[in-house]
Protein backbone atom coordinates (compact mmCIF):
# COMPACT_ATOMS: atom_id res chain seq x y z
CA UNK A 1 0.00 0.00 0.00
CA UNK A 2 1.43 3.43 -0.92
CA UNK A 3 2.38 5.74 1.98
CA UNK A 4 -0.42 8.19 1.15
CA UNK A 5 -3.01 5.40 1.13
CA UNK A 6 -1.72 4.08 4.45
CA UNK A 7 -2.02 7.50 6.11
CA UNK A 8 -5.54 7.91 4.79
CA UNK A 9 -6.63 4.46 5.93
CA UNK A 10 -5.97 5.36 9.58
CA UNK A 11 -8.37 8.31 9.51
CA UNK A 12 -12.15 8.23 10.03
CA UNK A 13 -14.35 7.46 7.06
CA UNK A 14 -15.75 11.00 6.76
CA UNK A 15 -12.19 12.37 6.54
CA UNK A 16 -11.28 9.88 3.80
CA UNK A 17 -14.35 10.90 1.84
CA UNK A 18 -13.46 14.56 2.18
CA UNK A 19 -9.90 13.94 1.06
CA UNK A 20 -11.01 11.90 -1.91
CA UNK A 21 -13.48 14.58 -2.90
CA UNK A 22 -10.76 17.21 -2.70
CA UNK A 23 -12.94 19.67 -0.71
CA UNK A 24 -11.06 21.21 2.16
CA UNK A 25 -9.03 18.07 2.85
CA UNK A 26 -6.32 19.78 4.83
CA UNK A 27 -8.72 21.73 7.04
CA UNK A 28 -10.82 18.67 7.78
CA UNK A 29 -7.74 16.59 8.58
CA UNK A 30 -6.34 19.20 10.95
CA UNK A 31 -9.71 19.58 12.65
CA UNK A 32 -9.99 15.83 13.16
CA UNK A 33 -6.51 15.73 14.67
CA UNK A 34 -7.40 18.52 17.08
CA UNK A 35 -10.48 16.64 18.19
CA UNK A 36 -8.51 13.44 18.71
CA UNK A 37 -5.57 15.10 20.46
CA UNK A 38 -6.32 18.66 21.72
CA UNK A 39 -3.27 18.80 24.01
CA UNK A 40 -0.81 18.09 21.24
CA UNK A 41 0.50 14.85 22.79
CA UNK A 42 0.13 11.57 21.01
CA UNK A 43 -2.74 9.19 21.59
CA UNK A 44 -4.70 11.47 23.93
CA UNK A 45 -8.45 11.88 23.94
CA UNK A 46 -10.35 15.09 24.28
CA UNK A 47 -11.08 15.87 27.92
CA UNK A 48 -12.98 18.62 29.69
CA UNK A 49 -12.21 19.84 33.19
CA UNK A 50 -15.28 21.05 35.09
CA UNK A 51 -15.18 23.16 38.24
CA UNK A 52 -15.91 21.25 41.41
CA UNK A 53 -19.61 21.12 42.16
CA UNK A 54 -20.68 22.97 45.27
CA UNK A 55 -22.79 21.22 47.87
CA UNK A 56 -26.52 21.58 47.37
CA UNK A 57 -26.94 23.05 50.85
CA UNK A 58 -24.59 25.94 50.05
CA UNK A 59 -26.42 26.63 46.80
CA UNK A 60 -29.71 26.84 48.67
CA UNK A 61 -28.25 29.15 51.30
CA UNK A 62 -27.43 31.72 48.63
CA UNK A 63 -31.03 32.04 47.44
CA UNK A 64 -33.97 33.64 49.16
CA UNK A 65 -35.97 31.04 51.06
CA UNK A 66 -39.09 31.06 53.21
CA UNK A 67 -37.79 28.23 55.38
CA UNK A 68 -37.14 30.52 58.40
CA UNK A 69 -40.86 31.42 58.34
CA UNK A 70 -42.27 28.03 57.37
CA UNK A 71 -40.27 26.32 60.12
CA UNK A 72 -41.09 28.98 62.72
CA UNK A 73 -43.57 28.54 65.59
CA UNK A 74 -47.28 29.04 64.93
CA UNK A 75 -47.38 32.48 66.57
CA UNK A 76 -44.69 33.73 64.19
CA UNK A 77 -46.56 32.46 61.14
CA UNK A 78 -49.79 34.07 62.34
CA UNK A 79 -47.88 37.30 62.95
CA UNK A 80 -46.44 37.30 59.42
CA UNK A 81 -49.85 36.65 57.84
CA UNK A 82 -51.34 39.50 59.87
CA UNK A 83 -48.53 41.81 58.73
CA UNK A 84 -49.19 40.96 55.09
CA UNK A 85 -52.92 41.61 55.53
CA UNK A 86 -52.34 44.90 57.39
CA UNK A 87 -49.83 46.20 54.85
CA UNK A 88 -52.14 45.31 51.95
CA UNK A 89 -55.41 46.60 53.40
CA UNK A 90 -53.98 49.70 55.07
CA UNK A 91 -53.81 52.12 52.12
CA UNK A 92 -57.31 51.20 50.93
CA UNK A 93 -58.79 51.63 54.40
CA UNK A 94 -57.09 54.76 55.72
CA UNK A 95 -56.68 56.72 52.47
CA UNK A 96 -60.14 56.15 51.04
CA UNK A 97 -61.81 59.55 50.71
CA UNK A 98 -65.39 58.35 50.74
CA UNK A 99 -66.49 57.42 54.26
CA UNK A 100 -69.02 54.90 53.07
CA UNK A 101 -69.82 51.30 53.88
CA UNK A 102 -66.82 50.04 51.93
CA UNK A 103 -64.57 52.23 54.05
CA UNK A 104 -66.08 50.79 57.22
CA UNK A 105 -65.66 47.19 56.06
CA UNK A 106 -62.05 47.78 55.02
CA UNK A 107 -61.46 49.62 58.28
CA UNK A 108 -62.80 46.76 60.38
CA UNK A 109 -60.65 44.28 58.47
CA UNK A 110 -57.55 46.43 58.84
CA UNK A 111 -58.10 47.03 62.55
CA UNK A 112 -58.63 43.29 63.03
CA UNK A 113 -55.40 42.52 61.17
CA UNK A 114 -53.51 45.06 63.27
CA UNK A 115 -54.97 43.62 66.47
CA UNK A 116 -53.92 40.09 65.48
CA UNK A 117 -50.50 41.45 64.51
CA UNK A 118 -49.98 43.08 67.89
CA UNK A 119 -51.57 40.25 69.88
CA UNK A 120 -49.47 37.54 68.25
CA UNK A 121 -46.38 39.70 68.75
CA UNK A 122 -46.84 39.41 72.51
CA UNK A 123 -46.26 35.65 72.28
CA UNK A 124 -43.12 35.85 70.13
CA UNK A 125 -39.90 35.45 72.06
CA UNK A 126 -37.58 38.41 71.60
CA UNK A 127 -34.56 37.29 69.58
CA UNK A 128 -32.70 40.55 70.21
CA UNK A 129 -32.49 42.80 73.26
CA UNK A 130 -34.43 40.53 75.60
CA UNK A 131 -34.80 42.42 78.89
CA UNK A 132 -37.17 40.45 81.09
CA UNK A 133 -37.05 36.78 80.20
CA UNK A 134 -38.38 36.42 76.64
CA UNK A 135 -39.79 39.96 76.62
CA UNK A 136 -38.12 42.93 74.96
CA UNK A 137 -38.86 46.23 73.18
CA UNK A 138 -40.89 44.45 70.50
CA UNK A 139 -43.51 43.59 73.12
CA UNK A 140 -43.76 47.23 74.19
CA UNK A 141 -44.41 48.06 70.55
CA UNK A 142 -47.25 45.53 70.48
CA UNK A 143 -48.85 47.16 73.52
CA UNK A 144 -48.47 50.59 71.91
CA UNK A 145 -50.17 49.35 68.72
CA UNK A 146 -53.14 48.00 70.70
CA UNK A 147 -53.46 51.27 72.62
CA UNK A 148 -53.27 53.39 69.46
CA UNK A 149 -55.86 51.21 67.76
CA UNK A 150 -58.19 51.79 70.68
CA UNK A 151 -57.65 55.56 70.43
CA UNK A 152 -58.40 55.53 66.70
CA UNK A 153 -61.58 53.52 67.13
CA UNK A 154 -62.74 55.77 69.96
CA UNK A 155 -62.21 58.84 67.77
CA UNK A 156 -64.40 57.29 65.08
CA UNK A 157 -67.13 56.54 67.62
CA UNK A 158 -67.02 60.13 68.87
CA UNK A 159 -67.58 61.34 65.31
CA UNK A 160 -64.12 62.92 65.11
CA UNK A 161 -62.98 61.96 61.58
CA UNK A 162 -59.92 64.23 61.59
CA UNK A 163 -58.42 62.68 64.71
CA UNK A 164 -59.48 59.21 63.62
CA UNK A 165 -57.79 59.57 60.23
CA UNK A 166 -54.61 61.10 61.67
CA UNK A 167 -54.30 58.42 64.36
CA UNK A 168 -54.73 55.53 61.95
CA UNK A 169 -52.36 56.94 59.35
CA UNK A 170 -49.64 57.58 61.91
CA UNK A 171 -50.16 54.08 63.28
CA UNK A 172 -49.83 52.57 59.82
CA UNK A 173 -46.53 54.24 59.00
CA UNK A 174 -44.99 54.06 62.45
CA UNK A 175 -45.88 50.47 63.24
CA UNK A 176 -45.54 48.92 59.79
CA UNK A 177 -42.94 51.26 58.32
CA UNK A 178 -40.42 52.02 61.04
CA UNK A 179 -40.98 48.83 63.01
CA UNK A 180 -40.92 46.83 59.78
CA UNK A 181 -37.44 48.13 59.03
CA UNK A 182 -36.09 46.69 62.26
CA UNK A 183 -37.17 43.21 61.20
CA UNK A 184 -34.27 43.38 58.73
CA UNK A 185 -31.67 43.54 61.51
CA UNK A 186 -29.12 40.68 61.42
CA UNK A 187 -30.25 37.77 63.54
CA UNK A 188 -33.97 38.17 62.87
CA UNK A 189 -36.02 35.79 60.76
CA UNK A 190 -36.93 38.27 58.04
CA UNK A 191 -33.26 39.08 57.62
CA UNK A 192 -32.52 35.39 57.07
CA UNK A 193 -35.29 35.28 54.47
CA UNK A 194 -34.27 38.37 52.50
CA UNK A 195 -30.49 38.34 53.03
CA UNK A 196 -29.53 34.71 53.67
CA UNK A 197 -25.90 35.14 52.60
CA UNK A 198 -25.20 38.78 53.55
CA UNK A 199 -27.11 39.60 56.76
CA UNK A 200 -25.07 42.77 57.26
CA UNK A 201 -26.85 44.28 54.24
CA UNK A 202 -30.05 44.23 56.29
CA UNK A 203 -28.39 46.39 58.93
CA UNK A 204 -27.33 48.88 56.27
CA UNK A 205 -30.89 49.00 54.91
CA UNK A 206 -32.21 49.73 58.41
CA UNK A 207 -29.77 52.61 58.90
CA UNK A 208 -30.58 54.13 55.50
CA UNK A 209 -34.30 53.70 56.07
CA UNK A 210 -34.23 55.37 59.48
CA UNK A 211 -32.17 58.27 58.14
CA UNK A 212 -34.62 58.70 55.26
CA UNK A 213 -37.64 58.69 57.56
CA UNK A 214 -36.04 61.18 59.95
CA UNK A 215 -35.08 63.46 57.06
CA UNK A 216 -38.60 63.38 55.62
CA UNK A 217 -40.07 64.08 59.05
CA UNK A 218 -37.82 67.12 59.52
CA UNK A 219 -38.67 68.45 56.06
CA UNK A 220 -42.38 67.94 56.68
CA UNK A 221 -42.21 69.73 60.03
CA UNK A 222 -40.39 72.69 58.48
CA UNK A 223 -42.99 72.93 55.74
CA UNK A 224 -45.84 72.85 58.22
CA UNK A 225 -44.08 75.46 60.32
CA UNK A 226 -43.64 77.70 57.30
CA UNK A 227 -47.31 77.55 56.34
CA UNK A 228 -48.60 78.43 59.81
Amino acid sequence: MPPRAASVAGLPRWVRISRSAGCGARLVTKFSRVLRNPSGSGGGRMSMTLPPAQPLAKQRDRTMSLDPILNAPAEVQVHVLAVIAAVTLGPFAIYRRRRDRVHKILGYLWVSAMAVLAGSGLFIESALWAMLGPFGPIHLLSLWVLYTLWRGVQAARRRDPAKHSLTMRELYWQSLGIAGLFTLLPGRRINRVVFPETPEVGGAVVVLGVLTIVTLAIIGRKRRGGTT
